[in-house]
């Protein structure tokens, strides 16, 4: 069984600086064996990332079992566009049949997709959008994602109150359009004051930094409204200044399911943003290598450009309250959601790691259901 390839690659960023042109991905020729697969993160380090690795991993080898892949990679960056550019650069030019990218910046990866397009190198731009012609996108829907919590978290607040806010890395693809969300329903709540905006930089360590100091400069604080893998660190952030949270919005790892499992007064919400997108990311793009295609009406407009219709989003997976509540006003418009109690949500997660996430992904019929 091979072993993935962490690709640390430095080379000059003129290796990948031209503008490319050529035509799109093709059927992928088999004949001399399996498919080549490459994946590159834009964030290494935080408990989402190494579940979306994880996950890659797991769906890799199990087409690899079934003789469909041959190889594949994974390049980690740390959030540095260079080096995302150059390991992708690198794979491209290995001979991969397809690119799965999770871009560190959606302008920035540019001269990866122009490459892969030269090449003939099936692009697919996975978890944060970014919208360029002759590739495809696999992510969640952040809109739907932030809107559930945010409606929820104003509904908790009755409409008014005093709320820091935990935003993720300020400029992320993923957390500019759910800024831009929370912006649009708070600005409907005059009532509803935001004493700071802190960067939580998706990580538990910095988000508890920040929740430390604003404990301390403000008295009171009615709630916190955050997104994605942060919640532990503002609980923790809490316990430490010796303070019972009432409202905070919650995140959907194991450690942060049990930790409000233990706090009966805490009122909070937990939105799956899955890894295993990636899981459905790899079967598209399979599919496609295979010579499928899409059905007509199959694709949706992608976020950054709707013009462009290149793009699989699914909306969250699991919406987690105490009670469940299915027919809540925050869970109508969303496509293929479960709301589902805090109880059951502990019992999806029991036995796993503290950093494994509550997570969901199509299954292959669900894949191959896109396809004519």
């Amino acid at each position: 069984m091979q072993k993935r390839k962490m690709i640390h690659v430095f080379v000059s960023l003129l290796l990948a600086a031209g503008v490319f042109t050529g035509c799109g991905p093709k059927k992928a020729d088999t004949s001399s064996g399996g498919l080549k697969i490459g994946l590159s993160t834009a964030v290494w380090g935080n408990t989402w990332s190494a579940a979306y690795v994880k996950d890659f991993e797991e769906a890799a080898e199990a087409y690899k079992k079934q003789g469909i892949i041959s190889e594949y990679q994974v390049a980690t960056s740390a959030s540095d566009l260079v080096q995302q550019i150059n390991a992708c650069t690198a794979m491209i030019n290995t001979g991969i049949d397809a690119l799965l990218i999770w871009p560190v910046s959606a302008e920035g990866i540019k001269p990866i997709v122009d490459l892969a397009v030269e090449k003939g190198t099936l692009a697919i731009i996975c978890n944060d959008p970014a919208a360029y012609e002759g590739t495809y996108g696999v992510f969640g829907n952040n809109d739907a994602f932030q809107e559930v919590i945010t409606n929820w978290f104003v509904e908790q607040l009755g409409g008014r109150g005093d709320i820091i806010q935990i935003a993720g890395v300020f400029g992320h693809p993923a957390n500019e359009p759910r800024q831009a969300v929370v912006d649009r329903i708070l600005a409907r709540y005059p009532a509803i004051r935001t004493l700071a905006i802190g960067e939580g930089k998706y990580s538990t360590t910095d988000a508890q930094a920040a929740m430390t100091v604003y404990l301390s400069t403000y008295s009171k604080v009615d709630g916190v409204l955050t997104q994605d893998v942060m919640s532990a660190g503002i609980l923790n952030a809490y316990k430490n200044a010796g303070i019972e949270p009432r409202l905070v919005t919650g995140d959907y790892t194991k450690e942060y399911i049990d930790m409000w499992a233990a706090l009966p007064d805490l009122n909070s919400i937990t939105v799956t943003v899955s890894p295993g997108i990636i899981k459905d990311a790899l079967g598209i793009a399979i599919n496609l290598l295979q010579g499928k295609e899409f059905k007509a009406d199959a694709l949706q407009p992608n976020p950054l450009n709707p013009g462009l219709a290149n793009c699989i989003i699914r909306d969250p997976a699991y919406v987690v309250t105490r009670e469940g509540n299915p027919g809540a006003p925050w869970m109508q418009g969303l496509n293929g959601s479960k709301a589902i109690t805090l109880n059951e949500a502990v019992n999806l997660v029991k036995g796993m790691q503290n950093t494994d996430c509550l997570d969901g992904w199509l299954a292959q019929n669900e894949i191959d259901a896109y396809f004519k």
